[in-house]
């Protein structure tokens, strides 16, 4: 339960800790029929598939397949073991100067500055090569987590053997083209999924494109990016103090994210408890924050946690 303390009270703990934040109400775009939606299909290949991963290759293609751009990016760190096994890429080092390999074969590559200026560009140019009243320019990517594959394609996907085939990409090329393609290139991989959503017996419409997709508006992703990578960083400070990457520290990850989550960091917890103690460090984090009309905790008021924190 909430500790027992006044409002006041409460509000006196708020001012030495960061405001309470949430995460951005994401928006989905719905289909309109009186739009135009234009689709630029994109992918990239990276360093690794952490957080703090680099893109090495990015590349993209018109949904009519008339342009295309794809560019190698140098990145400051080397590629991972487990990703230079599925994209080929790693960077040698000869006389000072780095170089970005793709199979064992040095390919020219520029700075990520340069390639999102290229890119930008190039989106600017498929955009005024199809000018239309009410047009919305779309970026996809393959992602089975928020391309609802299973909506779209369970009728046309079953195999001959009985259930569907695989949710990834070069299982769907396969099933409806009968032939494989050279996945983990960049270039390679949004090639093969415009076919797939354009030019194979899916037929799909735009408005099923649309409707099962999770389209949302760059503004709406900056913020949610934007507030992803802030939650990251306040993640971190718990890392090896209250939860350890074994989840036999005092707390779960999944906790210590539900703390950051709200805006607060380690360090802002040690703070509060230096000045308030445990009441204050309980207050914040077991009471509905003043700041908000809601009546649930800021993180948790279940006792067993609050403890283990404590």
């Amino acid at each position: 339960m909430p500790a027992e303390i006044s409002r006041t009270e409460l509000k006196g703990y708020e001012e030495i800790t960061p405001p309470y934040t949430i995460r951005p109400k994401i928006v989905h775009l719905q289909y309109d029929s009186k739009q135009k939606y234009q689709f630029i299909i994109f992918d990239t290949e990276t360093t690794c598939t952490r957080k703090l991963a680099e893109m090495c290759q990015l590349s993209a293609v018109s949904e009519n397949g008339k342009h295309e751009f794809s560019t190698y990016i140098l990145p400051k760190s080397n590629t991972s073991y487990s990703a230079y096994l599925v994209n080929g890429m790693t960077i040698k080092t000869i006389k000072g100067v780095g170089t970005l390999y793709q199979g064992n074969i040095p390919v020219e590559s520029i700075t990520i500055e340069q390639a999102l200026r290229d890119f930008l560009t190039f989106i600017t140019k498929v955009k005024s090569s199809e000018r239309h009243e009410n047009q919305i320019t779309v970026l996809i990517g393959h992602n089975s987590a928020t391309f609802h594959v299973p909506i779209l394609l369970r009728n046309t996907l079953e195999l001959d053997s009985g259930g569907y085939c695989k949710p990834n990409q070069s299982s769907i090329y396969n099933h409806l083209f009968k032939e494989q393609f050279d996945a983990y290139d960049a270039l390679e991989d949004v090639r093969a999924l415009r076919k797939i959503l354009f030019e194979s017996s899916l037929s799909l419409s735009r408005k099923n494109i649309v409707k099962n997709s999770s389209v949302i508006s760059a503004p709406h992703a900056v913020a949610n990016m934007l507030y992803l990578d802030q939650r990251h960083e306040l993640l971190l400070t718990f890392s090896d103090n209250l939860f350890n990457e074994t989840d036999t520290g005092p707390i779960k990850r999944s906790m210590a994210q539900n703390i950051a989550d709200s805006g607060l960091s380690y360090d802002d917890l040690h703070k509060l408890y230096i000045r308030f103690g445990k009441i204050g460090l309980v207050a914040i984090l077991s009471d509905p924050p003043t700041t908000s009309s809601a009546k649930t905790p800021r993180v948790t008021w279940t006792k067993r946690i609050l403890a283990a924190i404590v």
